[in-house]
């Protein structure tokens, strides 16, 4: 399963494709599809849906969090001697975490509340930037 959602390739995957994947893995074998065809398709929504339903926006995939978080690796090593540069360095990666997690959280981006978010995210901000500057 993590290798399905892993797969670079599910960066690149649509939102039309990735709702017909679903009608395809909904239906089953009797979909009328090759065992390949229903293989792709099962990669497709363990890579690219959220379990609840929805398509997951592709810069928060799984598979492009590794490569979202290269700018920020960039940033901490070139603004090591700057506090305002990592400050802005820490905000960029906890603003990517955050909408990571409620991305592909739980619940996934229904059933939170703003408030929540916005605690959490101050919070994470707060710790990250006090571990930078220490």
């Amino acid at each position: 399963q993590l290798l399905k959602r892993d797969d670079i390739s599910m960066v690149f995957v649509s939102r039309r494709e990735a709702e017909k994947a679903m009608q395809i893995v909904s239906s089953g074998p009797d979909a009328g599809v090759s065992e390949v065809e229903l293989q792709r398709a099962e990669k497709v929504v363990a890579g690219a849906t959220h379990p609840s339903g929805y398509v997951i926006p592709r810069p928060l995939r799984a598979a492009a969090y590794p490569y979202m978080n290269i700018p920020i690796v960039m940033g901490c090593l070139l603004f090591s001697n700057s506090a305002t540069g990592l400050l802005l360095v820490q905000l960029m990666n906890q603003a990517l975490n955050a909408s990571f997690n409620l991305a592909n959280g739980a619940s996934g981006a229904s059933g939170v509340r703003k408030r929540e978010v916005f605690r959490d995210f101050v919070m994470a901000l707060s710790m990250g930037c006090a571990v930078a500057l220490a």
